[in-house]
């Protein structure tokens, strides 16, 4: 928090600060989530010296819930498109707080915290705010996006590859454009060996969705069998070079 505060940041003090910075930021790391839930209602000091929050002119001045919640969001998305991702967690849990879940904002602001959690490195706290907007907005991809890359960084544990791989793959079911294809396509790569047998398997059910014309499911499976093919060796008469013609047509 102390590190965005404008008055601490004068070039006269740079050199002094960055030591500071260097010293502090490893130990923050290494402590400051034992520490968030305490943390998490206290407001960043730079953000208390620009504007005057509940205590001041915005109560005084009656400012509606839905204000609340728009104010809280737009500085939120300011301190992430900064990286200022501590300064922007704290932001997007006051939003939190302004919201119920039956809010439309509330899957988008948890959307966004969770790709905070995500920066920060807490997998684990992205996973769940993932999950629970997934839960809030089913059909939205860009949540499942979230919640399949949280469990990626925590493939390591058990049930998180499948969790994983599911939910890249609903998200290319819900929204089949590039950057999802690719994120998908990445994970199965990462993480399945190269299997023939289910590249065929795949590209069938891949088959069985297109004849009932839902495309996003079929882009997935067939997304899927690509990941596992075996990788081309140059030099060498490609075993299969049908299949892998047949999937990429597909």
């Amino acid at each position: 928090i102390s590190m965005s505060c404008p008055t601490c940041a004068r070039k006269h003090a740079a050199g002094d600060w960055e030591r500071l910075r260097q010293a502090l930021v490893p130990l923050l790391q290494q402590t400051i989530f034992r520490i968030w839930r305490v943390a998490q209602g206290i407001l960043p000091r730079a953000v208390t010296n620009m504007y005057d929050f509940r205590n001041g002119l915005l109560r005084q001045t009656k400012v509606t819930r839905g204000e609340m919640q728009d104010f809280f969001k737009h500085l939120g998305n300011q301190a992430f498109a900064r990286g200022q991702f501590w300064c922007a967690l704290a932001l997007y849990t006051k939003c939190l707080d302004e919201l119920t879940e039956h809010d439309a904002e509330t899957a988008k602001v948890l959307s966004n915290r969770a790709a905070c959690f995500a920066k920060l490195g807490d997998y684990t706290a992205s996973l769940s705010d993932a999950r629970k907007a997934t839960y809030l907005a089913p059909t939205w991809a860009r949540a499942w996006i979230r919640l399949g890359q949280a469990a990626l960084c925590l493939a390591g544990e058990e049930g998180m590859q499948e969790d994983a791989l599911s939910a890249l793959s609903q998200a290319v079911t819900l929204e089949p454009c590039g950057h999802n294809v690719n994120t998908l396509q990445t994970a199965v790569v990462q993480m399945l060996q190269a299997d023939p047998d289910e590249v065929h398997r795949a590209k069938e059910k891949g088959n069985e969705a297109m004849q009932r014309g839902d495309y996003g499911a079929a882009t997935a499976l067939y997304t899927r069998a690509i990941g596992q093919l075996p990788a081309l060796s140059f030099g060498t008469e490609d075993q299969h070079a049908l299949l892998r013609t047949i999937v990429f047509t597909n």
